[in-house]
Parts: structure tokens; C-alpha cells; sequence
């Protein structure tokens, strides 16, 4: 009978843990760690805090245990990562705030605008969207927030702005759009554009949003691609100049 490991915290440590871990990727990579030191060292309830600290020793350890073969720098850089969430200096970090514009479109996905032609599906793609947004870990969401904020600061001069996100080990990637264009024609680039991102990084899943620029209002549209192109889509994708060829996948 295979068993798991059962997390017992008092009101005022799961309100440490919900404090410092307040994302679905941080919290579960924190409550597998957890499960995984807990025969290591001893837990207390009522004092959380101290708990974690008592973990920190032993993140190295569990990593190289359980994430794919990768160089020192880059373990060294998820532990530390994890380090600053674990001790909440990255709560207390004034760039979190930049991580608040992906919490923006999750808290928007499912506000839906029927007199859009676009928005008459079942409502899945709201869902896929959720979960493909809600599984950013904090760190993740803040250094994506920077990039959208300057991406839409730099849209007010009329152009459209936009970099690609690809994450292989999810098998997915996302783009994420800044434009004074129309609902109608931002849309139809969002659409080129995770089409010919879904063809370049061959991930199973990709997704696209879409904003304007900072002064014009908020409103996102996404897309979800579920699927490579279709052929005749892709060879005629396959005509175009590569739009994120200046780009470096965030």
C-alpha cells in the first residue's frame, strides 16, 4: 500500500507557510521538500518558522535527488531560489509587486466579455489558461512582470511589443503581447504569433495574451493552442521572417 506524507500545522504556521509560499508551484515544491526532510529532521507545531530554517541544510540534497541532471551553477541558483522564498525575503522584496500583473490576468481569466465574436467556446481555454498562469511560481511571476510592465510602457509609441516564455521541462511556452492595436487585430497577431512560437520551441501546449499599453485601460485576450499548426498553416508559417529571432526566451 503506497502511503504520503500527512503535514500537520497549527492556524498560525500554515499562515507562515501561506505567507511566504503563495503560489500552487511554490507551495507543492515546498510541502514535497518538507515530506521528503521531515524523516531528517524533527518538526514542531507552533513553530514553523523554525521548522523551515531546520530545512535549509538539507535543499541541496533532496534537489539533486529529484530534479534532472543539470549543472552546479544552475542547482546552486534553484536552491538559493528557494532559500528566498523559504525565509520570506522574497515577500518582503519591493519587486514583488511586479509579480501582481500575472496574478491580474488569473484574478481576469474567467471575466469573460460575450459581445466578443471570439468568446463563444465551452470556456476550457479559461481554464487551461489558469492553470498554465497559476503553476508560476512567485520568482517566475516577478521577473515575467517586469518584462510585461516595460513591454507595455514601450507599446505607447505604437508599435507592438512582445517576447516569448518557454518552459521544456512543462512543455510549454507562452507569449505575451503589448499593443495599441484593435481587440480584433491584436488578436490576429496573437494568434501568428503563439502559432509560429508553438512551430519554433515544439512544445505540446502554447499560450498567447494579450494587453495594451499602460494608460489605455486593462483588458487580456488568450489564446491556448493545444496542438502544432495544421500543415497548410505551417508551411505558410514557415514563409515568415522568425519574429522572436532577437529574442531569448525568458
Amino acid at each position: 500500500m503506497e502511503t504520503f506524507p500527512v503535514h500537520i500545522f497549527s492556524l498560525k504556521d500554515f499562515a507562515t507557510v501561506a505567507s511566504r509560499f503563495d503560489t500552487a508551484g511554490d507551495l507543492i515544491t515546498f510541502l514535497e521538500m518538507r515530506g521528503d526532510i521531515a524523516a531528517k529532521e524533527p518538526f514542531s507545531v507552533q513553530d514553523e518558522a523554525g521548522n523551515i530554517e531546520r530545512m535549509l541544510p538539507h535543499v541541496e540534497e533532496v534537489l539533486r535527488a529529484h530534479i534532472s541532471p543539470t549543472s552546479e551553477e544552475i542547482l546552486k541558483k534553484t536552491v538559493e531560489a528557494f532559500e528566498t522564498v523559504a525565509t520570506g525575503k522574497l515577500v518582503e522584496s519591493p519587486e514583488w509587486r511586479y509579480g501582481l500583473a500575472i496574478d491580474d490576468m488569473i484574478a481576469r481569466i474567467h471575466d469573460v466579455d460575450p459581445g466578443l465574436p471570439w468568446n463563444k467556446g465551452s470556456g476550457r481555454g479559461s481554464v487551461d489558461v489558469a492553470q498554465f498562469l497559476g503553476w508560476l511560481t512567485r520568482e517566475r511571476r516577478i521577473r515575467l512582470g517586469k518584462k510585461i510592465i516595460a513591454a507595455c510602457e514601450a507599446a505607447r509609441d505604437g508599435e507592438v511589443h512582445y517576447f516569448p516564455h518557454v518552459q521544456k521541462s512543462r512543455g510549454t511556452a507562452c507569449v505575451y503581447l503589448a499593443t495599441s492595436q484593435s481587440r480584433q487585430d491584436r488578436l490576429e497577431t496573437l494568434q501568428f504569433l503563439v502559432s509560429y512560437a508553438h512551430m519554433k520551441y515544439g512544445v505540446p501546449k502554447c499560450l498567447g495574451v494579450a494587453t495594451e499599453p499602460i494608460g489605455n485601460g486593462r483588458s487580456y485576450d488568450f489564446v491556448v493552442m493545444r496542438r502544432p499548426p495544421a500543415p497548410p498553416l505551417l508551411e505558410q508559417l514557415k514563409t515568415f521572417d522568425d519574429p522572436f529571432s532577437s529574442e531569448v526566451p525568458l
